[in-house]
């Protein structure tokens, strides 16, 4: 039996600097981001959450949130709204010279929800800060925000940097949720979990990855890896549905590009020998499992022919009609001077 979580929400520098002030929230935007924050502290209170109020300063000089100015007082959605902690903080993590850690292990801890700004700077460096002190960490992206950058190394615009952010946070730190999610699963006990590293790429890498799993073994049966998740089978069915023939042609002349060495290398050994039937016969059983290996659409016939001049893989693929011809493999028939 799981035992309930013990969680806490943090707030994290709900500051006028981000609304009026001088470093204005892009995206999401900040008017539903500030209305869900007030909605988590709410539901926290009514489910006996305990929450801990944030608040940013830097020193006096600084453009933003100094002490004594307006941008730097917290805005009124928070401030009038109860809490069970507060703390100041001039670190993007409000880990450090803070006490959080100490304050959460003494009431026995082990979930923190984040809401607040900004997702990629203070959200972000707390949440890791959580997990690598063991911490169950879950964000709110529809109750955080971004704003825009653009620098030496680039720009990006504050929804690139949310989204990206969110989808790193997802594979590894956090659950990442919404606000929506996150409510009805005070009530249900039952809340999004963060993923892997692994699963997050397998996806990405959509029908591709999945055509790596198969192996057949020395039966001739198929082994296939179990999905490391249950929802990614449904996931990869669709991404295959959406596959541009186009691209998995590509993908076969990457599979050629990548065969072709190997099978002239052994093609000049047997050659050599006087084997010409046995370099066909082994070749093609060679090149079609490098090929099956990478490719998940159609029906696919790999052809290794020997006549001499050149061993030629011939690709066709059925399933809906389309195909992407034939690639020529030129390999050498004889032995270079001194080569077994």
């Amino acid at each position: 039996m799981n035992t309930p979580a013990r969680r806490a929400l943090i707030v994290i520098d709900v500051q006028n600097e981000y609304f009026d002030g001088g470093l204005p929230i892009e995206y999401p935007d900040p008017a539903v981001s500030l209305a869900n924050v007030g909605r988590a502290m709410d539901a926290a209170r009514a489910a006996g959450v305990p929450v801990i109020v944030v608040q940013n300063f830097a020193p006096a000089g600084a453009p933003l949130f100094v002490r004594g100015t307006h941008g730097a007082e917290l805005h009124p959605m928070v401030a009038s709204r109860p809490r069970d902690h507060y703390l100041e903080k001039s670190l993007p993590s409000a880990f450090p010279e803070t006490g959080l850690a100490d304050w959460l292990a003494a009431r026995g801890i082990d979930t923190l929800a984040v809401v607040g700004y900004m997702t990629h700077n203070c959200d972000a460096s707390t949440v890791i800060h959580a997990a690598h002190l063991g911490l169950n960490v879950e964000l709110l992206h529809d109750a955080s925000g971004s704003v825009p950058y653009a620098n030496r190394a680039g720009a990006a615009s504050a929804e690139e940097i949310h989204r990206v952010f969110t989808v790193v946070m997802q594979s590894r730190f956090a659950a990442v949720m919404s606000t929506d999610e996150w409510i009805a699963g005070l009530t249900s006990g039952t809340l999004p979990q963060r993923e892997t590293i692994f699963a997050s790429n397998q996806r990405a890498r959509g029908p591709i990855a999945a055509a790596r799993s198969p192996r057949p073994d020395r039966r001739g049966s198929v082994q296939r890896q179990q999905l490391a998740e249950p929802g990614d089978a449904q996931d990869v069915a669709h991404r295959r549905a959406g596959v541009d023939h186009a691209d998995l042609g590509a993908v076969a002349a990457g599979v050629l590009a990548q065969q072709q060495q190997h099978a002239q290398r052994r093609a000049v050994h047997l050659l050599g020998a006087g084997e010409v039937d046995h370099v066909a016969a082994r070749g093609r059983r060679q090149l079609e499992v490098g090929v099956a290996e990478l490719l998940v659409h159609g029906e696919i016939e790999a052809l290794l022919h020997a006549d001499g001049q050149a061993a030629v893989l011939a690709v066709v693929f059925g399933g809906n009609g389309h195909g992407f011809g034939a690639a020529a493999v030129p390999a050498p028939l004889s032995a270079p001077s001194g080569e077994a």
